[in-house]
């Protein structure tokens, strides 16, 4: 869909993100541990803080905070007595092979997929349970690739007739 505003807001908030992190509630600490460690290992994605005591929450991101980064991160906080629902957590790969690792992880973990791994929705995807029951899945989105830019070269004022604007209309339309 089209921004109300055109191109100018796709270029004022390129670098934009949609989310800054997600808490999500697990029962049992030391297997949601095992589970996250295991399914981000093939992503780039480490643990980064540990909670334990006091809520018990850890987390995982890509990077160090930094001055000049803002930080996006997943976490999760033990409950001993949460009940899943039915929102899935989406994370990125950048690869179509990191999609198909953590499908192996997952099964590994005895986590069966939902779907896939497979080209569905028009991405390439695998869909599953954490031990708890939350839904997630890594998705891998390919950008089409645009056609290369064919350089045009203005014609010079000998070779400009009549005809030639209708000539150019029509090559470009």
């Amino acid at each position: 869909m089209d921004s109300p505003h055109g191109n100018q807001s796709r270029k004022l908030f390129a670098g934009r993100r949609i989310l800054s992190h997600i808490d999500l509630r697990v029962r049992e600490r030391e297997r949601a541990l095992e589970f996250y460690d295991a399914i981000f290992a093939p992503l780039g994605i480490f643990r980064s803080g540990d909670g334990s005591g006091a809520g018990e929450w850890v987390s995982y991101d890509t990077i160090p905070e930094s001055d000049d980064y803002p930080m996006e991160w997943f976490a999760f906080t033990v409950d001993h007595n949460m009940t899943a629902g039915p929102t899935r957590i989406a994370f990125h790969a950048a690869t179509r092979e990191e999609v198909d690792i953590v499908a192996v992880a997952a099964r590994r973990l005895c986590v069966e997929p939902i779907e896939g791994p497979e080209e569905i929705y028009g991405y390439y995807a695998v869909f599953f349970l954490d031990p708890d029951g939350n839904t997630l899945s890594l998705t891998q989105f390919e950008r089409p690739q645009k056609a290369p830019r064919r350089k045009s070269r203005a014609p010079s004022k000998a070779r400009v007739s009549k005809a030639a604007p209708a000539r150019r209309a029509t090559a470009r339309g």
